[in-house]
């Protein structure tokens, strides 16, 4: 089983509007969000299961085209 999944982006808002109705779909609403990261799972989770969320965040520096 997964417990948790982080994805990176260079532009989180778009990718929060991607995101955001894929949750929906099943049953993910955001938990967390801040100028860096947003985190989908479900608010009422307890501590044994609050590992199981999907995570979106920021690139800290952009890759360069080489890399």
């Amino acid at each position: 089983m997964i417990g948790y999944t982080m994805v990176g982006t260079r532009d989180l808002k778009r990718a929060e509007r991607f995101y955001d109705p894929l949750m929906a779909l099943i049953g993910q609403e955001r938990c967390y969000c801040d100028e860096q990261v947003a985190s989908w799972g479900r608010r009422d989770d307890d501590r044994l299961r609050a590992s199981s969320r999907v995570t979106l965040s920021t690139a800290t520096a952009p890759r360069s085209e080489t890399e």
